[in-house]
C-alpha cells in the first residue's frame, strides 16, 4: 500500500510539471517577422566596365539601382554605396541613396577618396566589388558585406539573370577587338603544337572571336573551322565549346577532331592561355595547354 500511494505521489508530480511546462510553452512569444530587401544592379550604357591601366584617371561608369515590388521595394528608407579593395575591409562611399529606382556616377576620384589612395595604388589586377548597406524604414540596417567581409544581405542570395545584387570593376588593359586579333603563333610542347594560326573578330560580336588553323597545325583538313572562342567582357575569361574542327582524322578511323576548353586572354599584350580538351569521336585525348601570342 505504501508503495502504492508513493507511487501515486510520482504521477501526480510528473502530471503537474507536464502542465506547468505546457503554460510555459504557451506563454512563449515567438520575435516578430521582419521583412529585408534585394537591391538590383543594372550597368548604364554607354559607360565603362573596369578600369583601364594605361588610363586609370578617366575611369567612370554608371548603374542603376532599384527593388522588386516584392523586394522590398517600399521598406528600404536609404542606401549608401560601399564596396571592398582586393577583399578588405568594405568601405563606404560619400552620400545616400534615398529614391529608387535611380542611377549614380563612380569616377576615379570617388574611388580615390573613398579608399584614401592615389592613382600608383591602382595596379593591374586589382578588383573592386560595390553593394548597398541599406536603412530600413523600421531602422534596421542591412550590410552589403558582413562583419569578416564575406557577402551579406542573407547566405542564400546569389546573383539574379536579370541584374545584379553586386557589381565589380577590375584594373585591366582596355579590351581592343583590333589588337587581340590576327595573325598568332600556337604552341603546346605536350602535344607538340607550334604553328601559326588566324584569330578573326566577329563582325557583328566584339567579344566573339575565330580562331583557324589549328587543325591544319594537327596535319589535318579543317574543313569545320574556324573554332568558336567567347571572351567575357567583364573578367577577359575564354570559353569554348566543344566543336569539331575537322571531320576526319587520317590515318585513322576517328571522326569529329574537336577542340573545347577555358581559358584568359591578357588585354596587356594580346595573348591567349587556353586549356583544350581534344577529343574525337571515341573519346578524349586529354587536356593540353595552349599559348596563342602575337606574331
Amino acid at each position: 500500500m505504501r508503495n502504492t500511494y508513493k507511487y501515486f505521489l510520482i504521477l501526480v508530480g510528473l502530471t503537474v510539471f507536464l502542465f506547468s511546462s505546457c503554460e510555459d510553452e504557451d506563454a512563449i512569444k515567438l520575435p516578430e517577422i521582419t521583412k529585408g530587401a534585394i537591391p538590383y544592379f543594372a550597368k548604364v550604357e554607354p559607360s565603362d566596365q573596369n578600369i583601364d591601366v594605361l588610363n586609370k584617371g578617366l575611369f567612370l561608369t554608371k548603374y542603376s539601382i532599384q527593388f522588386g515590388e516584392e523586394e522590398g521595394n517600399d521598406l528600404v528608407q536609404s542606401a549608401t554605396l560601399v564596396a571592398s579593395y582586393n577583399g578588405g575591409t568594405p568601405t563606404e562611399f560619400p552620400g545616400k541613396i534615398s529614391s529608387f529606382p535611380t542611377e549614380f556616377e563612380i569616377s576615379t576620384d570617388d574611388i580615390l577618396n573613398s579608399f584614401g589612395i592615389t592613382l600608383d595604388d591602382i595596379n593591374k589586377g586589382d578588383q573592386m566589388i560595390f553593394g548597398v548597406n541599406l536603412l530600413m524604414k523600421d531602422g534596421q540596417v542591412l550590410p552589403a558585406f558582413s562583419a569578416t567581409g564575406n557577402f551579406g544581405y542573407s547566405p542564400t542570395l546569389r546573383a539574379t539573370e536579370r541584374n545584379n545584387i553586386y557589381f565589380t570593376v577590375n584594373v585591366v588593359c582596355a579590351y581592343d577587338p583590333a589588337f587581340v586579333t590576327g595573325s598568332y603563333n600556337a604552341k603546346d610542347d605536350r602535344w607538340d603544337i607550334d604553328a601559326d594560326i588566324t584569330i578573326d573578330i566577329d563582325p557583328n560580336d566584339p567579344y566573339r572571336v575565330w580562331v583557324t588553323g589549328l587543325a591544319a597545325a594537327n596535319g589535318l583538313t579543317g574543313d569545320k573551322e574556324p573554332l568558336e572562342m567567347i571572351i567575357d567582357p567583364n573578367t577577359f575569361e575564354v570559353s569554348v565549346k566543344k566543336q569539331a574542327i575537322a571531320s576526319d582524322v587520317p590515318p585513322t578511323t576517328y571522326k569529329d577532331f574537336s577542340y573545347e576548353g577555358t581559358g584568359m586572354l591578357n588585354t596587356c599584350n594580346g595573348t591567349y592561355q587556353m586549356n583544350f580538351k581534344i577529343s574525337v569521336n571515341v573519346g578524349s585525348y586529354g587536356d593540353f595547354i595552349y599559348t596563342f601570342t602575337k606574331n
